[in-house]
Order: structure tokens, then C-alpha cells, then sequence
């Protein structure tokens, strides 16, 4: 968290906004933006963490492999035949289809022929597109803002957030993955 917080610091001074002061920051950021703030990096806890944690704080698992579960008792007003039939209810309803191996190459290769056919209908006319300059790493940052505030005035949902919270984290990775860091002779030469 303390890394998503510093970025936002980072983000502001990118603008211009070199002035601002810590407490600007703070009031700046409203109860959603937290609340966002900390989902992110909530989403960035991995399982071998929380195990750590645990594990740190002194729980650990005894797991038995006799371990036993004790049998549901019957309900009063019902007898054991229809406990029993009531349990078995659902047995026979299919959960899941396994497919074989020709299904799914059957299933490949008629979405790869409707592609084809698409791009047959479509023409062959080959369009030259001059390159476009790719986006800044601001403009790609200023892009996400108005997204997830489109997702908040659209009423989002946590899934839509998630899949915007991972786009953010490619993002911030490419920064990143692109910095360099600068020496003393660059702004004086």
C-alpha cells in the first residue's frame, strides 16, 4: 500500500503538480479513492503471504489425514427415507461436460474457418495506415483515470474493478519496466 501511495505522490509530480504537500494529498483523496486504493493492493497479497503472516503470528495448521467429519444429524421431522432422498436429490444432474480431444479440435478449427469467412466478406483491400505515435506513459495513466471513474458513475462491478486494477498494475509494471535513472550531467550538458 505504502507503494501504491508513493505512486500517487509520483503521478502528481509528473503533472506539474510539484507544489502540493503531503497534507494536500491527503485531503485530496476521497473515501472511494481509498477504498480503490486498498483493493488494489489487497489484490496484490498473495496466498504465500497471508500463509507467512500466519505463520509469523504464531497459527500453524495440524492437519490430521484421519481427520473424520462427524455426520449431520437428521432433522427431527423428517424421516430416513426422505433425509436420504432429499440428500440425493441432485446426484444425477450433470455439472460439468468433458469434452474429448476431437470435440476440441473440431471446435478450433470451425472458429478458425468462421474467422476466415469473415475475412473473405470483409474484402481483401489492404488499407495503408500510417504508424501511430504510441500513447505517453501519462496519457496511458490519464486513459485509466477516466475509466475507473466511468466504472464508478456506470456502476461498476467488482469484477469490471479487478480487470481494471490488473490493467493498472501492467501499467505501472511498464513504467517501471522503462525507467531510468537520471545522472547530475543530464540537466547540465
Amino acid at each position: 500500500m505504502r507503494g501504491r501511495i508513493l505512486r500517487m505522490i509520483d503521478e502528481k509530480l509528473e503533472r506539474g503538480e510539484s507544489d502540493f504537500q503531503s497534507n494536500d494529498l491527503a485531503k485530496q483523496t476521497s473515501l472511494l479513492d481509498a477504498i480503490h486504493l486498498l483493493s488494489r493492493s489487497w489484490t496484490c497479497v498473495t496466498e504465500t503471504t497471508i500463509r507467512n503472516c500466519f505463520r509469523k503470528g504464531g497459527f500453524e495448521a495440524n492437519v490430521d489425514d484421519d481427520l473424520q467429519c462427524e455426520p449431520i444429524p437428521i432433522p427431527n421431522d423428517i424421516d430416513q427415507h426422505d433425509y436420504e432422498e432429499w440428500l440425493t436429490v441432485d446426484d444425477d444432474l450433470p455439472t460439468t461436460a468433458n469434452e474429448t480431444e476431437d470435440e476440441i479440435v473440431a471446435g478450433i478449427l470451425s472458429n478458425k474457418e468462421e474467422v476466415e469467412e469473415e475475412e473473405e466478406e470483409e474484402g481483401s483491400e489492404d488499407i495503408d495506415v500510417p504508424p501511430s505515435k504510441p500513447p505517453s506513459f501519462t496519457e496511458m495513466r490519464k486513459a485509466l483515470d477516466t475509466l475507473q471513474k466511468g466504472f464508478e458513475t456506470y456502476a461498476g462491478t467488482s469484477d469490471e474493478f479487478d480487470c481494471h486494477y490488473k490493467y493498472m498494475n501492467i501499467v505501472n509494471k511498464m513504467i517501471e519496466k522503462n525507467l531510468t535513472q537520471k545522472k547530475v550531467t543530464d540537466y547540465f550538458s
